[in-house]
């Protein structure tokens, strides 16, 4: 069951820095205990703060632990407003998604339209995932319908994916992981080179759950990638 994997940390609003740095302290002493392989975090902050990316770093370097956290919806406080291809001076400050180590993950918007209505342009975004219309569950296993294009629900979705990842190719390290779900995505795919300019909106680009669990993929322990069969 692929759900053991996975802890989610719930979004806040604006979460203040105190409340994340006390609630990824709880998950890293949880650790031993609970073997999380997977950690949603779907909160941001704004401001960055140092207390909370060392607790994110600690957090990262857990023995398999993947940690993914939101990119940043447009109401986060950043004003940026451009248009689809962002630019290289819209480049919003979001925390812990652009810390080290941490799978950030924005949402996309229905057809042709501007993400800069929905999320924030983010040049840290490692991938994105569609949100509205999504189909899930509550706590009480009721079906609901996610009404919103937000990237805490597309965080959620995609450590949903990577826990299936992990149940799949339980000896690969969180870096191959993340390399398989850069790989298959519907986008530019995992960068030739560091130089290369990173897409704002959706990084790597849009996830295909499918294609990462299935492709021939054969990332090294490192996470790069020689060749994939198309």
């Amino acid at each position: 069951d692929a759900a053991r994997y996975w802890l989610t940390l719930q979004e806040v609003r604006r979460q203040p820095s105190g409340d994340a740095i006390a609630r990824v302290q709880q998950v890293i002493a949880l650790q031993p205990e609970q073997q999380f392989d997977v950690v949603n975090i779907s909160l941001a902050v704004t401001q960055p703060d140092p207390r909370l990316e060392a607790a994110v770093a600690e957090l990262a370097a857990l023995d398999g632990v993947v940690v993914v956290a939101s990119a940043g919806n447009a109401d986060t406080g950043t004003g940026a407003e451009v248009g689809p291809g962002g630019t290289p001076g819209n480049d919003a400050d979001v925390f812990p998604a652009d810390y080290p180590g941490v799978l950030a993950v924005s949402a996309t918007p229905p057809g042709d339209e501007n993400p800069s209505a929905y999320v924030v342009p983010n040049k840290q975004t490692d991938v994105a995932a569609p949100t509205l219309g999504a189909i899930s569950t509550n706590a009480t296993g009721q079906v609901c319908v996610v009404d919103q294009v937000a990237t805490s629900w597309a965080a959620a979705e995609v450590s949903g994916i990577v826990a299936l990842l992990r149940e799949e190719f339980p000896r690969e390290t969180p870096e191959q992981l993340v390399a398989r779900l850069q790989a298959t995505t519907e986008g530019i795919g995992v960068r030739a080179d560091d130089d290369a300019v990173e897409n704002p909106w959706t990084g790597a680009g849009v996830v295909q759950a499918y294609d990462a669990l299935t492709r021939q993929v054969e990332p090294d322990r490192r996470g790069e990638i020689g060749t994939t069969v198309p």
